[in-house]
């Protein structure tokens, strides 16, 4: 049990590094180019879920979500609509 709750946070620290660094660069030149904050809100999840092995290449991201459109959250697919600003 113990070797199984060492294995998650070795496996952990790496998303949380990566939570932090996508939070960090929210407020500079590159935040631009990853839409509005509503919009990161509402893609977050699906990134994680379907192309979290991309981050934090932003253009493979994006790649990867437009080729998973019909598995977006309504919200998700609304950002790639141009329905959510």
């Amino acid at each position: 049990m113990q070797l199984k709750l060492r294995q998650a946070a070795a496996f952990g620290a790496p998303i949380v590094l990566t939570i932090a660094l996508l939070m960090a660069t929210c407020g500079s030149v590159r935040a631009e180019e990853d839409g509005t904050e509503a919009q990161r809100a509402a893609c977050t999840p699906d990134v994680f879920r379907l192309c979290g092995w991309h981050i934090p290449d932003h253009a493979a991201i994006e790649k990867c979500l437009r080729s998973n459109m019909a598995k977006l959250n309504p919200k998700c697919r609304q950002v790639f609509e141009g329905k959510l600003k």
